[in-house]
């Protein structure tokens, strides 16, 4: 054996390394005889197999349009890759979906709705002019970067585009679906915009506040207890304490006036300054002199606020790259709150860093942590609160800023957390100040964390409750006094006090609305709410189309309103009907019949809320149903298997 095993010893080597390759090939990794994991079935829609591969590139697809176009694609409601997946098919099917352009299409009009957006939070910025440098934008960067996202050539994702304004024209179609018989709808318009002219006041129960006592520790306990869970407006009275979001924040504030102010200019720099640039100072260096002062002072300070944000994040991003990140959020350690970085920190590397290149500027540091600042409120702050930023084609306020932090929204495009210092900085239309954020706590919408946060509402609500009381019982006296007297003596006994520091200190009657009309929908001023709205229109229609005001049937025309969810009484005094003409029908005809469309559409929809036709027939919920859609197993993918 072992003469034989010398004598063939190379031809066993070499036949036993070739079956150890094979037997590598047949059980190791990368396998040949392995099934494809992307041809795997994720899913089926009706009797026909999803794979894997084809769900991942819908997956793909769907993160590449969110980058592009994230507001959009949530407005649109697409949940998901599968949800795309599904819309996708419902458009093409349709027919809508258009051929090579299209995608182009798309991209402009993506561009000329962001154009909008930026001009309106930007009073006096050229609307044309920023839908040149929006599309720009997303041609060389945007569009690029979102089909590398979607592991997609930019041609193969302009066919993505292609589809999603298949996807808009297929919702836009359905909307817009509906339509109504002139019959129908000439009956909805008078139903509607038949009105009643009268003559009235509103009283607030505020008005006898003063006069009702203090409510007991019991009494406002037990209030607090009743509507501590229960949003505002939707309590009994309206009464509610839930809180909406809320955040407590800080903030730094650049001011370029400073910056201006600071700025030295050099004789000598400002000539040179007018000789290179003759062309834009084409008078004589005297006559130019104070234009082309403030046009290097603009530069200078320009270049000033541009250092100072360059210290702002020198000095933030080593203390938050030190952080383990998690879904691409940083991961706070326990003692952040106290040894985090904070804006104080960053003020003193600001201030210090200027200073120390002889701009002898000094930013601030605004602190709101002394209670709790509504979310929906934040545009009352002083200057920050009309600042706005833009990420990429995001654009925003303060208010919208902050309402996209991670805790209130996993789901946002930026990267904003409580506790973290924002990178990107907010600015003023008007002033140019620049503003760094920094929100120290947040609550999501819930209830108080203590009665004291809601204490003075609390006292409030039920001293109105008391006095809405006492002004229903006193309703017929104030129905004789309008009858006998008018509404304008009825009015000086609800006087409105002065404001505080007012020149004129004596209080003012409520105002009385002449000659208001009132129909179903609508009311003039204080008058339009649908309890005042109700009782008028019952009132005017028991005395007919033809009555005539007359001081015998005052009585009959003059009627008091409680107005619980106002805390409030109406007093009217009706002075005949006012039906719809011929020409109003011309004029708000067609807008009005589209209205009720969609009113009929939504109508249908809700009615059918349990069935097949749900409020939005686009859901993935109801696509789903639709197309028999089921998962078979894990749709989930790893990013990095996406779009193979």
């Amino acid at each position: 054996m072992i003469k034989f095993l010398r004598k063939y010893n190379k031809w066993l080597l070499g036949v036993g390394g070739s079956l150890l390759m094979v037997t590598f090939l047949l059980t190791g990794q990368q396998s040949i005889f392995q099934p494809n994991p992307m041809k795997q079935v994720v899913a089926t829609v009706g009797s026909e197999n999803i794979r894997r591969s084809e769900l991942a590139n819908a997956e793909a697809e769907y993160e590449g349009l969110k980058e592009l176009w994230a507001f959009g694609i949530q407005s649109l409601g697409i949940e998901s890759g599968a949800h795309w997946m599904l819309l996708k098919r419902e458009a093409e099917a349709a027919g809508l979906v258009g051929g090579e352009g299209d995608g182009r299409r798309m991209r402009e009009e993506i561009a000329e709705i962001e154009a909008r957006q930026i001009a309106m939070y930007n009073r006096g910025v050229d609307p044309e002019k920023i839908r040149a440098q929006i599309d720009e934008q997303m041609r060389t960067k945007s569009v690029p970067r979102a089909a590398g996202v979607a592991h997609e050539s930019l041609q193969e994702f302009e066919r993505t585009l292609s589809y999603l304004r298949g996807v808009v024209r297929l919702k836009t179609q359905y909307a817009g679906a509906v339509r109504v018989s002139d019959v129908r709808g000439v009956a909805h318009l008078k139903e509607n915009f038949d009105g009643v002219v009268v003559d009235g006041l509103v009283i607030p129960a505020e008005r006898l506040i003063a006069s009702v006592p203090e409510p007991t520790p019991e009494q406002v306990q037990e209030q607090y207890q009743t509507y501590r869970d229960v949003k505002a407006g939707s309590g009994e009275f309206g009464f509610g304490y839930l809180q909406p979001p809320r955040v407590k924040f800080e903030y730094i504030t650049l001011d370029r006036a400073a910056f201006r102010n600071a700025v030295s200019l050099d004789p000598v720099a400002v000539s040179k300054f007018f000789q290179q640039n003759r062309a834009k100072y084409p008078g004589d260096e005297a006559a130019e002199t104070a234009r082309v002062q403030a046009d290097l002072t603009n530069v200078k300070a320009d270049q000033m606020m541009s250092e100072a944000d360059r210290l702002y994040t020198a000095r933030l991003k080593p203390d938050v790259r030190s952080l383990p990140q998690d879904n691409g959020f940083r991961v706070l350690p326990p003692d952040w709150a106290s040894n985090g970085v904070r804006m104080a920190a960053l003020n003193a590397a600001i201030t210090s860093g200027l200073q120390a290149q002889g701009t002898p500027v000094t930013a601030t540091v605004t602190v709101r942590d002394q209670g709790w600042t509504h979310i929906e409120d934040l545009g009352r702050e002083l200057g920050i609160g009309k600042a706005t930023y833009r990420v990429g084609t995001n654009t925003g306020d303060f208010k919208q800023l902050v309402s996209q932090i991670h805790e209130l929204d996993p789901k946002s495009p930026l990267t904003l957390q409580s506790r973290l210092p924002y990178e990107t900085y907010l600015t003023e239309s008007g002033t140019d100040n620049r503003y760094y954020v920094n929100i120290l706590d947040w609550r999501p919408e819930s209830a108080p964390e203590s009665i004291e946060e809601v204490r003075s509402e609390v006292v409030r609500d039920l001293k109105l409750k008391a006095a809405f009381d006492r002004l229903k019982s006193m309703a017929d006296d104030i129905r004789s006094q309008a009858i006998s007297e008018g509404l304008d003596a009825v009015a000086k006994e609800f006087p409105t006090p002065a404001a505080l520091g007012a020149a004129d200190p004596t209080p003012q009657p409520l105002p009385v609305f002449r000659y208001a009309n009132v129909n179903k929908g609508f009311a003039t001023g204080e008058l339009n709410q649908k309890e005042i709205r109700e009782a008028v229109l019952k009132d005017a229609r028991g005395m007919g189309p033809q009555m005539v005001p007359t001081p015998d049937n005052l009585p009959q025309r003059t009627i008091t309103v409680p107005v619980p969810s106002k805390l409030s009484l109406g007093v009217v005094q009706v002075l005949g009907m006012r039906p719809i003409t011929s020409e109003v029908l011309r004029q708000i005809g067609r807008r009005e019949y589209d209205n009720f469309a969609q009113q009929e559409l939504q109508g249908r929809n809700n009615e059918a809320a349990e069935g097949w036709d749900a409020p939005d027939p686009f859901s993935f919920e109801q696509m789903s149903r639709r197309y028999s859609y089921t998962a078979v197993r894990d749709e989930s993918l790893p990013n990095s298997k996406r779009k193979q």
